[in-house]
């Protein structure tokens, strides 16, 4: 596999790029995944693009055939550690400092 800029390969860059660019983690209902469960909240990921393309309606089989050659090559888990990372980042309990408490 290729690196496409700092993702996987030039299809995950698109797919983040175009379908999920602005969204969070809970936008895509995996808020509640942990730092662990990268592969099974990439699957979360996966079905919503899927809905959102209307993958499963495409009746040309050439065109069904490159759009699901497309989607097998996303890095489905890589998109899934960038949307969890940041959502365990940016929703850390606020740490109160010791000091601050004792007075």
């Amino acid at each position: 596999m290729s690196n496409y800029n700092g993702w996987t390969n030039w299809e995950t860059w698109k797919v983040n790029l175009e379908l999920l660019d602005g969204l969070d983690a809970s936008d895509l209902n995996i808020e509640h995944y942990t730092q662990d469960e990268y592969y099974e909240a990439g699957q979360m990921i996966e079905q919503y693009v899927d809905e959102c393309i209307g993958h499963e309606f495409i009746n040309d089989g050439f065109v069904r055939g490159i759009v699901s050659g497309f989607m097998s090559d996303v890095n489905w888990s890589e998109l899934a550690k960038c949307f969890i990372d940041e959502w365990v980042a940016n929703h850390q309990p606020d740490e109160v400092d010791e000091e601050e408490e004792s007075e």
